[in-house]
């Protein structure tokens, strides 16, 4: 009852995302990332989150753009892309919702996931070394990988990407090269080196390909919001857009 109340309630905030922002800050509650989607996502927008877990921030999209807007969602793991479709089963306004049980990156292929630990929210396509995967546990699962290039042939347009991939954000990049040049969306992306290095890049390398795709502003999300930063390289969570921004969160 309580979670579906609070649910409920931030459904209906969502509808005026500036009162929203504002009292989030009065109050000091929402984390910075939430803060910034409420500045930046207007209704109508089509939005793509890209490693959506069990729905978080999928909800909050779905609620920003409303019936006229879109959101396309990528879990691959399975047992997460359950739990991801049971929240929002049942309930009418995720109607613009569209669930999508796969990886995306550079190639359609069969790929494995690997989970360690139990930790679903770390499963990534290496293995990597810190956090829980410094366990001796770990557990494989073969999901299906496919481009945004071939996801997105029958989309119009895109107007924001949340990517969070545990690492494998280049792959992702490369896999929608054509999806990015044409659409321009704004661009978050979770980066850090400590899981880009299992894959053999680095953050730089990420920022080298975003500036070919057209990228030319980057933007880092801290405590305090975003923070223009035109020189990027080290990890963290980036915001990219074509053209600078006014009005920051």
């Amino acid at each position: 009852m309580g979670n579906t109340l609070n649910r409920s309630l931030r459904h209906i905030f969502a509808s005026a995302p500036k009162i929203y922002l504002a009292a989030l800050k009065a109050l000091g509650r929402g984390s910075p990332e939430k803060r910034m989607y409420l500045s930046l996502i207007r209704r109508g927008d089509v939005v793509m989150d890209i490693g959506a877990n069990v729905g978080y921030f999928t909800e909050l999209f779905s609620d920003l753009v409303g019936p006229s807007g879109q959101v396309h969602a990528f879990e691959p793991l399975p047992s997460t892309f359950e739990q991801l479709s049971r929240n929002l089963a049942g309930f009418p306004r995720y109607e613009n919702v569209f669930l999508n049980c796969v990886a995306l990156g550079d190639a359609n292929n069969r790929v494995t996931l690997f989970i360690p630990n139990g930790d679903h929210a770390q499963a990534a396509l290496v293995r990597h070394r810190t956090g829980s995967w410094a366990s001796n546990r770990m557990r494989e699962v073969k999901v299906d990988m496919i481009p945004l290039d071939r996801y997105s042939t029958r989309i119009e347009r895109i107007d924001f990407v949340k990517c969070d991939a545990e690492g494998s954000e280049l792959l992702v990049l490369r896999g929608g090269e054509s999806t990015f040049r044409r659409c321009r969306p704004k661009l978050f992306l979770e980066v850090e080196e400590f899981w880009t290095s299992s894959f053999g890049w680095t953050p730089q390398n990420v920022v080298n390909f975003l500036r070919e795709l057209g990228y030319q502003s980057f933007y880092r999300l801290g405590p305090r919001g975003l923070e223009y930063e035109p020189e990027l390289s080290s990890g963290g969570g980036w915001l990219c857009t074509w053209e600078k921004l006014s009005g920051l969160a």
